[in-house]
């Protein structure tokens, strides 16, 4: 059985884990965009401590980058507040999830969801290139 990552209840994270799931799913995408946006997910919440009401945002994050690397065809942004039931909004996807986040990102488009790519990259590629 696999365990949620250090800070985060077993019960949400599988929640959230069967709500990814259940997206590729419903839009019949390849089975490694799951296993990709779980990856990033726990290599993410293995990296930096966020809390469990933004673990669906983180969720959808990841999701969005995994289906840009793996799908032909883009999974909005928007149909993914329809599968959040409206418990996230445009605005949520689109601006950063850390406690950094500046009222420019809220009044532009720079604080999209490339901004969250690049940040989950950052974090990534600091998490896999090891000690140093």
């Amino acid at each position: 059985m696999v365990n949620p990552p250090i800070g985060i209840g077993q019960f949400i994270w599988f929640q959230v884990a069967d709500w990814l799931l259940e997206i590729c799913e419903d839009q019949s995408a390849q089975p490694e965009v799951f296993c990709l946006a779980m990856n990033y997910l726990d290599r993410f919440l293995g990296s930096v401590r966020i809390g469990q009401s933004q673990l669906q945002l983180l969720g959808a994050v990841c999701l969005l980058v995994a289906w840009k690397v793996r799908q032909h065809e883009p999974l909005p942004a928007a149909r993914l507040v329809e599968y959040s039931d409206y418990n996230l909004n445009l605005i949520d996807i689109m601006v950063s999830i850390n406690d950094n986040v500046t009222d420019d990102c809220f009044n532009s488009r720079s604080g999209s969801i490339k901004k969250e790519e690049e940040n989950i990259e950052h974090v990534l590629a600091r998490r896999l290139s090891g000690p140093g």
